[in-house]
């Protein structure tokens, strides 16, 4: 029995030299081609994580924010899908957060004792504040053409300022229930936002995103989760409304009782005076909804679009 001792040692060393085989993955976390923890200086927490594309057991992976780097250890001769979350909540309220960061690639190594070295370009989750609000759950359905949540069109379609962001492309896709793409709006400019009609083509409902980059002309934007009545997707599908009246007022609108311009005696005149401060880092439109006295405001209105410089009061 003594004998077979050393036999019995060699075997399990063997079995653990078979486990610890693989190929590591590593590399710099880029934003902008910055390293990511130079540019956000508040990241919480962070998920290195390599998903078997044939399924399988996944493998965790490590985050250096002092260095910005990543490392995965372990991979086999198979392809994986690598991501990187890297958190600025505490926790974070979903994967797909605004304000989040995250990157991924697909690799396969061709050696499992190989090293691999590959930087990796994250990009920011941007939030939608107009038309909609992506931080809230939007009345409507994600797959259901006819069930996407309608609003008043020409839409002002707005993103909060994304961080060393230059350039914003925004696209709406036209499309046609069930899911026929029949045309697309392209629109290109320096500030995190641009007015979109409705298309020429009539189509049943849009769906919108936006893409920016930096300085160093590499994608900075990444599409947040939408939250409709029946789940998560990344995907802004939003349909026309076609209300002819304005309906009830906004939960978030300001009513103000009565204003007036007339004129007074011996030659004055007394008018209403109202200021609207933009607090925002972007510019913002609001509707201004004008009532006659003793009418149904609802059906019987006046309506103008206010354009409220970012930081300033109008």
């Amino acid at each position: 029995m003594p004998k077979q001792a050393p036999l019995a040692i060699f075997i399990a060393v063997l079995l653990l030299s078979m486990v610890a085989e693989g190929a590591d993955l590593s590399g710099s976390l880029l934003y902008d081609d910055q390293p990511v923890a130079t540019v956000f200086l508040d990241i919480k927490q962070v998920l290195a994580t390599a998903f078997p594309a044939a399924g399988g057991v996944q493998i965790n992976g490590t985050v250096d924010l002092a260095t910005s780097t990543y490392r995965i250890e372990g991979l086999a001769a198979e392809e994986y899908n690598v991501q990187i979350q890297l958190f600025r909540t505490d926790p974070s309220p979903w994967l797909g957060y605004p304000g989040d960061l995250t990157g991924s690639t697909n690799i396969e190594p061709a050696d499992p004792g190989n090293s691999i070295e590959l930087d990796l370009d994250v990009r920011y989750i941007y939030h939608i504040i107009s038309p909609v609000d992506s931080l809230t759950q939007l009345d409507g359905l994600r797959y259901d053409c006819t069930a996407h949540p309608a609003v008043l069109y020409p839409i002002t379609f707005a993103v909060e300022s994304v961080p060393r962001a230059t350039d914003y492309q925004f696209h709406a896709a036209l499309v046609m229930c069930p899911s026929s793409v029949a045309g697309h709006i392209y629109s290109d400019s320096v500030d995190p936002f641009v007015v979109i009609d409705w298309g020429t083509l009539d189509e049943d409902f849009q769906t919108l995103e936006v893409t920016c980059t930096g300085a160093s002309g590499k994608p900075l934007c990444w599409s947040p989760l939408i939250r409709y009545n029946d789940g998560d997707v990344a995907r802004l599908a939003l349909t026309r409304n076609h209300s002819s009246a304005r309906g009830v007022h906004r939960t978030d609108a300001v009513v103000i009782p009565a204003v007036a311009g007339t004129p007074g005696s011996h030659g004055t005149y007394w008018s209403s005076a109202v200021s609207v401060v933009n607090l925002a880092t972007t510019d913002r439109e609001i509707e201004v909804l004008y009532t006659p006295r003793g009418a149904n405001g609802l059906t019987t209105y006046s309506s103008e679009t206010v354009l409220v410089p970012a930081s300033s009061q109008m």
